[in-house]
């Protein structure tokens, strides 16, 4: 019976752990004391129950890992397919645009879903397939040195390239001159790509 509370207990707590319930918190001095006493119960957990803890242990891992990809595939999947329906495009195509950008480097440190976020939005600018590997990349990088909301970046800095005149093979060029004019003056990103915007909305001839 004992045994039996103890794995019980164990498998509940790592499925709270992967649900989102539960998790290793450091903000404060008492979360960083309840987190280690609470990974000080598991471990004892564990080492009670000997290998049935460690296959539990594995066991629960691997399957919720399994599960949490196959929920992430289907999400992806699902922005893609928006984006399909927002733009006419097909599905394939804009599955090659996402894989090529799982095998490009500048979107390292872009997670697979926002990726395919960034390909809906583009879509939802009426970008084509070509354009976006264009945009994309510039994109990502202010998106990295920024940290600006994707929804609004996007949508502001294709308004920005029509403003200009500019073309999607031209996007690095522009995203350039925001991040030089940014990082050598005291406005903010955001102030700097609003007040780009502002200034050829006003100018005249501008780009439909």
């Amino acid at each position: 019976m004992e045994t039996f509370l103890t794995a019980a207990t164990l498998v509940l707590w790592l499925v709270s752990v992967w649900a989102g319930l539960r998790g290793l918190k450091f903000s404060s001095f008492a979360t960083t004391l309840l987190s280690i006493v609470e990974l000080a119960g598991v471990v004892i957990a564990v080492m009670a129950l000997g290998w049935l803890g460690v296959a539990l242990l594995l066991a629960i891992n691997v399957i919720a890992a399994l599960i949490w990809s196959v929920v992430r595939a289907a999400q992806k999947e699902s922005l893609l397919a928006a984006g399909a329906a927002e733009s006419g495009i097909d599905v394939e195509e804009l599955e090659s645009v996402w894989e090529w950008t799982s095998h490009d480097k500048a979107f390292a440190t872009i997670p697979p879903l926002e990726r395919a976020r960034l390909i809906k939005l583009l879509c939802m600018r009426a970008r084509t397939p070509e354009e976006m590997r264009e945009m994309s990349i510039p994109i990502a990088h202010l998106k990295v040195i920024f940290e600006p909301d994707l929804d609004s970046l996007v949508e502001r800095f294709d308004v920005l390239l029509r403003r200009t005149g500019k073309s999607a093979t031209e996007a690095t060029e522009v995203a350039d001159v925001l991040t030089r004019g940014t990082q050598s003056s005291a406005a903010s990103f955001d102030e700097m790509l609003d007040a780009l915007m502002t200034f050829y909305d006003d100018s005249p001839g501008e780009a439909a």
